[in-house]
């Protein structure tokens, strides 16, 4: 369906090193959005370091995964992305719930049960693939 869909996945918060400074004044409208709507709207592109695959740079998404932090969130959805690689559509408007981000289940069950979500998703036509490399989820 998708030539390249976005890499989302659900990581560890203690698993992702910042970047770049967070916009301190834009934390706390973060968090508040995030505790409204219960939702992760954008997730933070994240890149792999190493070869284990045990902890991710945040490449957008500072704020975000600050907020999370804040929150006390364990979990966290990221868009993985190959460094340098510009061609990767970048996810957004996923919406995707919190609470299964603060569940008590494992990780592996946690990343199941995000591609089942992401399948239906799918299934029921409400992701939108534009041609500029932007992947929506609330169409």
């Amino acid at each position: 369906m998708f030539e390249s869909f976005p890499d989302l996945r659900i990581l560890p918060t203690g698993s992702l090193l910042l970047d770049a400074q967070a916009d301190i004044q834009h934390v706390g409208p973060v968090m508040e959005c995030l505790t409204t709507e219960g939702v992760v709207r954008d997730p933070p592109v994240v890149a792999a370091i190493g070869s284990g695959g045990l902890q991710y740079v945040v490449l957008d998404g500072v704020d975000c995964v600050i907020a999370l932090r804040k929150l006390k969130v364990p979990y966290i959805l990221g868009q993985v992305v190959e460094p340098g690689d510009s061609a990767t559509p970048r996810a957004l408007r996923v919406n995707y719930p919190l609470a299964e981000l603060m569940d008590g289940k494992s990780l592996l069950e946690k990343n199941n049960a995000l591609q089942e979500w992401l399948h239906a998703r799918i299934l029921d036509r409400s992701v939108r693939c534009y041609e500029e490399a932007t992947v929506l989820f609330d169409e």
